[in-house]
């Protein structure tokens, strides 16, 4: 191996990105933007790291008894952790790949932790690897775990006390169903823009990158994608025509329901993906694009520029402390513990924390009480999470309610597939039910 290949090396990129990914951050940051970085490598390499670090990431858990197993127990967390992220990734190679060779993962871990961490470490992952290829029945059994919480917490890799609050909610049935589905290789979704095409045309030029596309049954406007970095190069993509969006996220653009005339503001807007879709809906309103941070409302821009939608505002502020006049319709996409995009994000699993929740759904409220505040009389307020937790939805919402009177709930079904509702006139959406990323939206609209 060169020196060139070796720095080049797409498992040691997989290595650094897992590593930098588990680096504790804020508790209401969902932004992962080191997939962007992988321009040295060609299309092949890159869907090896992605596939490497995602699955990673999805089977931590279980990967870490493993190699806890291999190593001691007590003293895994405490060894470097590059060697550590190296184990998990090889052991992920080995039980969960078919296409890489054994001794192809297990050499160039060795030689990643060689370089890293020095030739002790380097011969404890050489034996740790080859003690576990020799024996694999015995490390992945875990008949020895009496606990089903425990047990669904590790056989599927998701934190005990988030299993606990889904088993609370759905029971264990559903839990073990909700949690296998977030450990799938994700299905994507593109929105077309109807504004300038249709979405006749465009699935047919989708069908062509990726055969397995399909119209969306939850929103007529959105295909489902099996295929999306071919999707992503297209010029479908590049000339606006297509955006990424979840159809969950799409939802609380359709339950807002703009209009023509209307001025409507989007808070904590970036990346863009609902503003883009409501000024699709609607190219006769005018729009306020609200963010904490400059860079993350260039990414709105950028979103914006790309589709051609023009009748746009952007405004850099604390959704706090909004400078902003009342509104006709104000969509509230709050920060949340991103509990229903787990399949897409696996990495959020290992970053919350129910002391982090407990400050997450302080933060709602507080922006919830701000925005209703600038909403026009007769107007709407839409509150939208990607979170399926009902402390940061139902009960939020619950609570709002209580103090603003001025508010009532118009029911979703009322705009939306009444499939993705539920009892309340919430749109609620489950990946193991839907098929979406798990979402939560309100309606609320202001008395007059």
């Amino acid at each position: 191996m060169t020196g060139k290949q070796k720095k080049n090396s797409p498992r040691k990129k997989a290595v650094f990105l897992v590593t930098e990914i588990l680096k504790p951050k804020d508790a209401v940051d969902t932004d992962v933007n080191l997939f962007q970085d992988l321009t040295e490598f060609n299309d092949t390499d890159r869907s090896l790291i992605t596939e490497i670090v995602q699955g990673t990431l999805r089977q931590l858990k279980y990967l870490d008894r493993i190699a806890g197993q291999l190593y001691n127990k007590k003293k895994w967390s405490k060894t470097p952790h590059v060697f550590r992220r190296s184990i998990e990734i090889c052991l992920y190679q080995l039980i969960f790949t078919d296409k890489i060779p054994d001794y192809a993962a297990i050499n160039e871990t060795v030689g990643i932790v060689k370089e890293m961490n020095g030739n002790y470490w380097a011969r404890v992952a050489n034996g740790m690897m080859r003690s576990f290829v020799r024996d694999k029945d015995r490390f992945t059994d875990l008949s020895g775990i009496d606990d089903e919480i425990e047990l669904i917490s590790t056989e599927l890799s998701h934190p005990v006390w988030l299993v606990n609050k889904f088993t609370d909610i759905f029971g264990p049935g559903q839990t073990r169903m909700l949690c296998m589905e977030n450990n799938k290789r994700p299905v994507f979704s593109v929105r077309v823009n109807t504004a300038k095409t249709d979405i006749k045309e465009v699935l047919q030029s989708v069908r062509k990158l990726d055969p397995n596309a399909v119209q969306s049954s939850v929103l007529p406007d959105f295909i489902r994608v099996k295929n999306i970095g071919s999707v992503l190069k297209s010029d479908l993509f590049l000339n606006g025509l297509i955006s990424v969006q979840d159809e969950s996220a799409g939802l609380a653009a359709r339950l807002l329901a703009p209009s023509a005339g209307e001025l409507i503001a989007d808070v904590a807007s970036a990346p863009g993906g609902k503003l883009c879709y409501m000024a699709e809906l609607s190219p006769d309103s005018d729009f306020v694009a609200l963010d904490i941070k400059k860079e993350r409302l260039a990414l709105v821009r950028d979103n914006c520029r790309r589709t051609e939608r023009k009748n746009v505002f952007y405004i850099t502020a604390n959704a706090l402390q909004l400078p902003l006049t009342k509104v006709d319709k104000l969509l509230l996409d709050a920060p949340c513990t991103g509990s229903g995009v787990l399949g897409k994000r696996a990495d959020l699993r290992w970053k919350r924390e129910t002391e982090q929740l407990e400050k997450i759904i302080r933060l709602q409220e507080d922006l919830l009480d701000t925005c209703s505040e600038h909403v026009k009389k007769g107007g709407v307020l839409v509150y939208s999470t990607c979170t399926i937790l009902p402390e940061e939805n139902h009960i939020q919402i619950s609570k709002f309610l209580s103090k603003h009177k001025e508010y009532f709930v118009e029911r979703a079904e009322n705009f939306v597939n009444s499939s993705v509702t539920d009892k309340n006139g919430y749109v609620y959406t489950l990946p193991h039910i839907h098929g979406t990323d798990g979402s939560f939206a309100v309606r609320l609209k202001k008395t007059g």
